[in-house]
């Protein structure tokens, strides 16, 4: 992503990316569409009908604890979302078919072409996430310009009939992104979570032996 970045400052182009945060993405998996998907992408036989016999006709009731009554709720069908304490669907998730980030990177010649560029992206994407079933939370959805300059243009780009909003830094994927890519907030953040963690290891390390100081620095920091 960086390399693509400097890349496009070097040769003159404009350069920015959204951001876009989907709504209970993992709760919203459709089993059909994830069995079609998955054959799509070459699994076959053995392998698709075992995953499709974990996920057919499962089904789920409310605990009465949950209820505050003495009455279980009926058994209903679960035709989407992931399976609470699923090992199965989460890692076939990893294949990004069903995420709740997702980042797109664009470049372009001008600021007028680069608005067109993410007008029809946007548009691909609107359709990508309607046949999928999924939803966009166009308050978390933001875009980040790419520049070196202080104070850059704004794009003032519109998704269903929402104004994204522009930042200049934000979290993805675990790392403080900004639009100059100095990293300075990153670290800033990083160095504030290695404080904290060093102070609670000295702390401990009178009372605590190498295996379970070694737990608590990969708990509180690693």
């Amino acid at each position: 992503m960086t390399e693509t970045i400097f890349d496009a400052w070097n040769t003159g182009k404009c350069i920015a990316s959204v951001f876009c945060d989907l709504t209970n993405a993992f709760d919203f998996v459709n089993y059909e569409l994830l069995i079609k998907k998955l054959e799509v992408y070459g699994i076959r036989r053995v392998l698709l009908n075992w995953l499709k016999s974990y996920v057919d006709n499962r089904k789920q009731r409310i605990h009465p604890q949950l209820l505050q009554s003495n009455n279980i709720s009926n058994w209903h069908k679960v035709e989407h979302g992931v399976h609470q304490g699923s090992m199965i669907i989460n890692k076939i998730s990893d294949i990004r078919m069903f995420v709740d980030d997702t980042g797109i990177l664009i470049t372009a010649n001008s600021q007028d072409e680069l608005l067109q560029r993410f007008n029809h992206v946007l548009n691909h994407m609107s359709k990508w996430f309607q046949a999928n079933r999924l939803t966009r939370n166009p308050i978390k959805t933001k875009v980040l310009k790419f520049t070196s300059a202080e104070q850059p243009n704004a794009l003032n780009l519109t998704y269903a009939y929402h104004l994204l909003i522009e930042v200049e830094t934000l979290k993805f994927l675990g790392l403080q992104l900004d639009n100059q890519i100095t990293w300075k907030k990153c670290l800033k953040l990083l160095l504030r979570k290695l404080s904290s963690a060093c102070f609670l290891m000295r702390r401990l390390y009178y009372i605590l032996n190498i295996d379970s100081l070694t737990i608590v620095y990969f708990a509180q920091f690693h």
